[in-house]
């Protein structure tokens, strides 16, 4: 690859479907939730759990992954990845109780873990700062995107087919993506003068986690992550199993429509993650915390009024508040990205990106089951957003706070 604008969107887009694939690899399980529910005979919070297995699976690996792609480059270390993942979701067409799908869905999110700093870091090495918010938008619209292709297209698959064959589906096309990113990705020329030693590895590795700016944000990673995949998990049944009641008796029909209420909080998602990176380029000049505070403010409002939603509400509201849902409670990815590795600095980005990743793990691991859990125990939907709602606010202050801290720092 040469340097310049054609290069610039090319690597946005191979970083974009290699998010996609990786994406698509823990978001198809969220959807075909309300089939398999029943058939496996498991509750609300194993449901959940069920979610996080490919995040659990990611969480310890990142760090080193991120490490390999500092020392390797971008190129094999990922699509390894994304193949070996593709290889386990196909796997899924082959197990026969819900442990064993737990524990081939656990082993999947390590490749995905190996995969996730690589895709920021391409970012990084390509794409220069006064460009690089809004190519991380467009990087990050892959996830949302893949929700979309999941909500909306694999309950009627699973219907149709069975939810398992419908899940090789998924690990067929993320091989795929993984082909694409070995054959078409290039590492930068300075990457082949990248491969230190082991030692150099640890003083990288230790370097990063002194970095106490990298912490804070992570913490915020967790919490967001939390918010974001409680939503992604279980916004489908909430539909279901209230909202849409009223409005088709038919079950079936109301699993159809729910996924499609999910996949719609994903296209209010696709277009945040663009819409903010270019507000920050242009309008914040840079101030990215500043913005993920505002944005993830006007999550809390979002999860106040969802809790709100009931048998009552009119058919035609319902899509205005649940795209302004995805807009908000899950157009934060980009951005919070991009702080982490704009603080770790391009040379140890890979790093910094797996450290603040495997943060945002804890929030994708544990949002879904303790969303869950708490609708086992209160059995009140109203109760678990505006639990989440609380946990938005927790983040939105915590950026607020570091932007302020930020501000204040000599020039």
């Amino acid at each position: 690859m040469k340097t310049g604008s054609n290069s610039y969107w090319l690597v946005i887009a191979i970083s974009f479907l290699t998010q996609l694939s990786n994406a698509l690899a823990a978001q198809a399980v969220a959807p075909l939730a309300p089939i398999f529910q029943p058939e496996l005979g498991v509750s609300k919070a194993e449901v959940g759990l069920f979610s996080s297995a490919a995040f659990a699976g990611a969480w310890g690996v990142l760090l080193v992954a991120g490490s390999l792609t500092d020392r390797f480059g971008v190129r094999w270390v990922t699509s390894i990845g994304q193949l070996a993942a593709g290889s386990l979701v196909l796997a899924m067409a082959a197990v026969g109780t819900f442990a064993q799908a737990f524990a081939v869905m656990f082993i999947a999110g390590v490749g995905r873990g190996v995969v996730g700093p690589g895709i920021t870091k391409s970012v990084m090495d390509w794409i220069p700062p006064t460009r690089r918010a809004t190519a991380m938008g467009i990087n990050q619209t892959g996830i949302p995107l893949a929700g979309i292709i999941a909500a909306s297209c694999l309950p009627g698959l699973a219907l149709t087919i069975g939810w398992r064959s419908a899940i090789a589906t998924v690990g067929i096309a993320i091989i795929a993506c993984g082909l694409a990113t070995l054959l078409l990705y290039r590492d930068p020329q300075q990457m082949t003068a990248v491969a230190r030693p082991g030692s150099a590895m640890r003083s990288n590795l230790r370097e990063v986690l002194r970095n106490r700016r990298l912490w804070v944000v992570g913490g915020m990673g967790a919490i967001f992550a939390a918010m974001q995949f409680g939503l992604i998990t279980y916004l489908a049944l909430y539909f279901k199993e209230i909202v849409l009641v009223p409005h088709f008796e038919d079950q079936s029909t109301r699993i159809v429509v729910a996924g499609g209420f999910l996949a719609l909080s994903h296209v209010g998602s696709i277009v945040a993650r663009v819409f903010w990176g270019i507000v920050c380029d242009r309008l914040f000049r840079g101030r990215r915390v500043a913005l993920l505070s505002v944005v993830t403010a006007l999550a809390v409002v979002m999860f106040g009024v969802v809790s709100t939603l009931d048998s009552h509400y009119p058919l035609w509201m319902l899509p205005v508040i649940v795209f302004l849902f995805g807009f908000t409670a899950m157009g934060w990815q980009g951005l919070h990205l991009a702080v982490a590795a704009e603080a770790a600095g391009a040379k140890l980005a890979g790093t910094g990106i797996g450290l603040s990743m495997t943060f945002s793990q804890i929030g994708f691991v544990s949002g879904p089951p303790l969303f869950g859990l708490i609708l086992d125990v209160t059995a009140s939907y109203q109760v678990a957003w505006l639990s989440y709602g609380a946990l938005a606010a927790t983040g939105s202050l915590m950026a607020f706070f570091l932007a302020r801290q930020e501000r204040s720092l000599p020039a």
